[in-house]
C-alpha cells in the first residue's frame, strides 16, 4: 500500500509546500538568492566561458546587444562586458597582423 500526501498533512499544508518547492526551483533557474542581510539579489542567467562565446558568436553575426539579452537570458551589462573585450581582441589582432 502506497502511502499519499494525504496521510501526513492537510491540503492546505501540501499546497504551501508545493508552492515553496516551484518557488525555490523558479528561483534557482533565475539565480535570485538573498545575501547575508536578507536582501534580494536579483540577477540574470550566470555568464560560462561556453556562454561567452555564444554571446561572441551572436554578436559577429551582428545581433544587437538587447536581441542577444532577451534571447538568451543575459544582463545587458554581462552582454556589454564581453562585447568590450571581443572589440578590445578585435583592435589587438589588427595590431599584431600589421
Amino acid at each position: 500500500m502506497r502511502n499519499t500526501w494525504q496521510e501526513f498533512c492537510t491540503e492546505e499544508e501540501y499546497n504551501a509546500i508545493m508552492k515553496e518547492k516551484i518557488k525555490k526551483e523558479f528561483n534557482c533557474q533565475r539565480n535570485i538568492k538573498r545575501d547575508e542581510k536578507g536582501r534580494l539579489n536579483k540577477g540574470a542567467k550566470l555568464a560560462k566561458k561556453d556562454d561567452t562565446d555564444d554571446i561572441i558568436i551572436w554578436l559577429r553575426l551582428g545581433w544587437p546587444v538587447k536581441q542577444i539579452v532577451e534571447t538568451l537570458g543575459f544582463s545587458k551589462s554581462t552582454v556589454y562586458r564581453i562585447k568590450k573585450q571581443y572589440e578590445k581582441f578585435k583592435r589587438w589582432e589588427k595590431w599584431m597582423e600589421q
